[in-house]
Formats: structure tokens, sequence, C-alpha cells
């Protein structure tokens, strides 16, 4: 059989038909619950589809759940059935840019002499936006390919595929994740909400939800509330009954999406909707549905993944590191290291300081990592002293901060563990004002009236880091008394705190370039999820925190990602 190519006028009509099937789709939609249904479900599985294009789909290949061009299934290693039909697709295609010249020729951009880019700059000659045009493409479901629903991971990485989100602590960080982004904040109710499952504060951007809520009601109510944040803040041209079906169309799809079955409940609540809709109102509306849906879910999709990712490289390091002794794995992100190294998660032997310095005099290589802070990639270091020094900047840096590379690209660091421990080693000394622990000492408590003076004190700080001095007043303690005071998550870079007793303290801040010299540390002072970075202090009380930092990695580093400057980065010019 000789295939005919069709001609221009074939392919246009093709195309016309295409869309006005689709059209037709959206036309017919919401006669009755089982057409919401059916749309929530194209929705929750094609969100990342053009509304057009999910509704061809559906109408050509009812009950498709994962579709990929020709190339796409090639590309990941299965094939099309043989005898598959396509589905049909629009493929949008935006034409180059075109102007007129004086002659009143119409000519593309990018045949623009330099002077005629200026006219058009100066608007002398007429620009013409090029226009997106409408070609047909295929897909085919994964049913009709060899692939398996197994292979979907593989298909999809970044897609969540688990089933049910059990863990309602996570799926709740997921949507307070949608909220920083949206710039909503979630609070309590400011007033009793009755029987009312939440509210949205229009004019405050802040949602809030009944606290007689069970979980999954929670989960379903912040949804909804989150999407009337994000539509209709500031947007009066629908009417309520419009924007309560797109919050509750948005919740529905999106919890459906993750396993989270509100059907019940929602089609209740959108029922009769749409029937007095022209086509144009049902388009625009249902476009912000599907880009509202589109961003929500991918939002959670990225914290669940992240977060199972993250337990996952703990579990594995953790299972290797207790097998392993004399050694730890480390794992890379940054992706010039990864090269470098050959891998993304890496051996790190743990040596005594003599050790150390033996295996970095027999190798050339003068190549560092710093300890705990792979993004910065590898240091320059010449041996200056006791310390190593940066062969660009000057900066010294300890030796027990560092990761040697040696000439065959094997990973070092002293075993600070067994350092800690070695009591002859006089940069680990814990002097005898440090061994008060055993007096009793950690049972102190701060004054109420002590630790609202400080707060005052630490606000008038953040206001002159955030105003780069121009306002507030900088942090200037000295010898005082802070035993029993609770910083929690506050910005103190470059605070004075020299010569006070931190002693049964919890402190939650980034205190880089903060001076602490001559201040009283123990192992009661609680410095874990703060930035250390530059903090000035004796060796032998760095020590004591460092130390504490280790023992509390994972939860160290787990509130570290949640201080103020790393939320919301801001600067300082001294």
């Amino acid at each position: 059989m000789i295939y005919e190519k069709k001609s221009n006028k074939e392919i246009n009509k093709e195309i016309e038909e295409l869309l006005k099937s689709s059209m037709k789709r959206i036309d017919n939609l919401f006669n009755s619950p089982e057409d919401i249904k059916k749309l929530g479900e194209y929705l929750k599985n094609f969100y990342r589809y053009s509304l057009r294009n999910m509704f061809l789909i559906e109408s050509q290949f009812e009950g498709a759940i994962a579709v990929g061009s020709f190339k796409f299934w090639k590309e990941k290693g299965f094939t099309v059935n043989k005898g598959e039909k396509g589905i049909k697709v629009l493929v949008p295609t935006k034409l180059a840019d075109r102007f007129e010249d004086r002659e009143g020729n119409i000519k593309l951009i990018s045949k623009a002499t330099e002077q005629e880019l200026e006219l058009i700059k100066k608007k002398e000659l007429p620009f013409i936006n090029g226009v997106t045009v409408f070609k047909k493409g295929y897909v085919f479901d994964i049913s009709q390919t060899n692939a398996k629903l197994d292979d979907i991971p593989k298909l999809f990485p970044n897609r969540w595929i688990e089933g049910d989100v059990k863990n309602y602590d996570l799926m709740k960080k997921s949507l307070e994740n949608i909220a920083e982004k949206i710039n909503v904040k979630i609070i309590n109710p400011k007033s009793e909400l009755g029987v009312a499952k939440g509210v949205t504060y229009l004019l405050t951007r802040e949602v809030a939800l009944n606290p007689r809520n069970s979980e999954i009601q929670n989960i379903k109510t912040l949804v909804h509330e989150l999407a009337h944040a994000k539509l209709h803040i500031g947007n009066d041209k629908i009417t309520k009954q419009a924007k309560e079906f797109q919050a509750e169309f948005v919740a529905y799809t999106v919890c459906k999406y993750f396993n989270i079955d509100t059907s019940e409940y929602s089609f209740n609540y959108i029922k009769g909707w749409g029937k007095t809709l022209n086509q144009e109102d049902k388009i625009n509306l249902l476009k912000d549905v599907r880009e509202t849906t589109k961003e929500f879910i991918e939002v959670i999709e990225d914290t669940l993944i992240q977060e199972k990712n993250k337990e996952n490289e703990f579990n594995d390091i953790e299972k290797i590191n207790k097998e392993l002794d004399d050694s730890e794995y480390i794992k890379i992100e940054n992706e010039k290291l990864k090269e470098t190294l050959n891998g993304d998660l890496i051996k790190v032997n743990k040596v005594s300081k003599e050790e150390f310095e033996e295996i970095v005099d027999k190798n050339n290589s003068c190549k560092f990592l710093f300890d705990g802070n792979f993004d910065k990639g590898i240091y320059v270091l010449m041996k200056y002293k006791e310390n190593y020094r940066d062969a660009y900047t000057g900066q010294s840096l300890m030796s027990n901060k560092l990761i040697y590379i040696d000439d065959n690209n094997n990973l070092y660091r002293i075993n600070r563990d067994i350092e800690y421990s070695n009591n002859n080693n006089n940069d680990l000394k814990i002097n005898e004002d440090e061994k008060l622990i055993d007096k009793g000492i950690d049972n102190i408590k701060i004054s109420k009236e002590k630790e609202e003076e400080i707060f005052k004190k630490v606000n008038l700080h953040e206001e002159w880091l955030k105003t780069a001095g121009a306002k507030g007043e900088r942090l200037v303690l000295e010898k005082e008394d802070l035993r029993g005071l609770n910083l929690e998550n506050v910005d103190l870079r470059n605070a004075i705190i020299k010569s006070c007793d931190l002693r049964n303290t919890k402190i939650y801040a980034d205190l880089s370039g903060a001076d602490l010299r001559r201040s009283k540390i123990d192992k009661t002072s609680n410095f874990v999820g703060s930035n250390i970075k530059d903090m000035n202090m004796a060796i032998t009380k760095l020590t004591i925190v460092e130390r504490q930092l280790i023992e509390e990695e994972s939860l160290h580093k787990l509130k570290n990602k949640k201080l103020k400057t790393n939320i919301k980065s801001k600067t300082m010019s001294m």
C-alpha cells in the first residue's frame, strides 16, 4: 500500500475537526456527577496537558493513564505494539516574529538589519508577534506499548505513584510549601467557624481551618482554601458560585491524584453547577482549574519525593556507616564534584590526626573539601602551621574541618570521635569551668523579665540586619547571665555576645560572623539547627558545639534548612 501525502488543505481541515471535537466535549460537560467524575479522572492523569488535548485523549482512548509520543517510548527503551492506532493531539507551534519594512514587505525578525532593529525598537517599523498555530501529532497510551505499569517510576521519575499519602504531617507540610509559594499564611481562625470547614481571608492573604476537622478533611479543605487564595484574591469578575466550583474542583482533583477520595463530599458541593454557563465561561474556568491543579500537584510531588529520597539516602548511608566503623559515606549533590569524584555516594576514610597529616605529606594533591558543605566545591590549600591556608584567599582552615582528596581521589578526614575523646590533646580539652554541669547548673532558668528584654534586643538586631544598619540596633551583650534562655529561629549574624553565660541555653539561630569569645559554653548549650559559619569562639568551645552538631547531624540538617536566612535570603553590608 502506497502512502499518499495529505495536502495542506486536508491537514488544516483535520486540525479544525480536532479543535471542534475538543470544544464539543467541553460543551457537553457537567450534565451529571458522572461527567464531573470523568473530567476529574482525566484532569488527574493529564494535568500537564492542555484542556483541548486532555479532552481529545479522553474522547479517543477512554481509560488512558500515561501517554507519550512514538519517540518518547523509543527513547525510554520501549516499543509501540504493532497495529496500534495513535491518539491524535494538537501540537502548538509558535511562528517566528516578523516586521514590516519601509517598502511594506513582511520579513522575519531574524532577517532584520541592525538599522531596522533600531527602528523596530523605536516603534517606527510595525512589529508582528508570531502567532501560535496547531499541528497534528500522535501519542500512545502505555497499554499500547510493551511497557508495564511497573515501569511507570522509570518512565516518569518525578511522578508520585506511591498511592495513599499516609503521613498526614508530610502532606500538610507539602501544602504549607504551596502556601509559601503563593504568598499565603496559614493561621488559626480569627473567629468561630461553626460548621464551616475553612475560611479564606482575602484582604490579608490568610487561610484558616476549623479545629474540629478530621485529618482528611483538613487536607481537602486546605487545598480548597489555597485554591481560593490563588485564584480569587483580587478577582471579582466571576460569581461566588463559579469561585466555589473552581476551588472544590482543584481540591477534588489534587486529592484524587494522591489517592485521597473526597468524591462524595465534592460532588454534592458542586451539584448543579455549569448548566447555565456558556462554553466560553466553562473554558476560562476550567483553564484556571487545570493550571492551579498542575501547580499544586507539582509542589506536593516535589516535597513528597524529596522527603522520600532524603529518607532513603539517610537510611542507606547510616546502614553503610554502621557496617564500616573506619569509614563513612557522603552524598554529593554538586554536579562538578560528582564528575571529579566519579560518583555521588563517596566513601570517606576516617583516620587519626597524625595519619591525616602523614597522608597529606605523602601526596602531591592540594585538593580539599570543606566537611559538611560540599556545595562550595574543591579548595586548593597549602599547609600552614597546624592548619591549612587557601591558596587564593589566604583564609586559614582547621584540619578537623576538612576532607582531603589524595592523588588517587581517595577521601580522608580526621576521626573526630577519637580526637574528641583524647583528653591529652590540648586543642580539645574541656576546661574545669565547663564541668560545672555536674553541680546541677542545668536547672537554672532565666527570668521572664530578662527573657523579654533579650527578645526586644534581638528584634532590634534583626531590624538592623534587614535595613543594613539604617534602623534598629546591633545586638551587643557582654557579661550577661543567659542561662535558661530559649531563642527560636532568629537572625543573630554579626551579633556580639561576649563573656556571657550560655550554659543550659537553647539557641537556634544564624550565628555566622557572631562574636562569642569568652562566653561560657558546655554540653548543655544547645546549638542544633544553628548556622555557625565564621562564628568567633575559642577552639575548645567551638569543638563542643561541633561535636553536638555531629551527634545530632540529621536533626541539625533538618532544622538548619528552616532557618530564617535560608527561607528568605537576607544580606548585611558592614
